[in-house]
């Protein structure tokens, strides 16, 4: 049995964030701003988010050419029936605005200047504590 494409689809956003979090892939700014890319093997991949209207933005996973040029691409639309078997996350949407955040933050090195600040505070390596949350019942909707 072959997968779909939306099945593909989905396991390439779930890769991407693994391998994200992971620090495994190597995710670069585009001259325009806005537009990560990443090569994985001979390819390129793009993450971006697009506004077609109103409310929240689409996030836009696209494959691309050696000259920008966009080849396949899917939004989180694309996979609104479908949800990751990522933990944490109920719908794509989330997923792929998370990995977006996450890679924007590698890609700008906001990342890296947080940590040499914290370090330049005096800070240790994973010293951080994790922050305190609001009991359930006190969270403000």
């Amino acid at each position: 049995m072959t997968a779909s494409t939306v099945d593909k689809y989905a396991f390439l956003v779930e890769k991407l964030y693994e391998l994200t979090l992971g620090s495994k892939v190597e995710w670069s700014v585009t001259e325009a701003g806005g537009r990560y890319v990443a090569k994985i093997g001979n390819r390129r991949v793009a993450i971006e988010s697009e506004y077609r209207g109103n409310g929240d933005p689409d996030i836009v996973l696209s494959i691309v050419d050696d000259s920008d040029k966009t080849i396949d691409s899917f939004t989180d639309v694309d996979l609104v029936d479908s949800i990751p078997r990522v933990e944490g996350y109920k719908n794509y949407y989330m997923l792929m605005s998370d990995l977006l955040r996450r890679v924007a933050r590698r890609a700008t090195g906001a990342e890296d200047a947080l940590d040499a600040i914290l370090t330049d505070l005096g800070a240790e390596q994973g010293e951080v504590p994790p922050r305190r949350l609001k009991p359930r019942d006190a969270l403000e909707f």
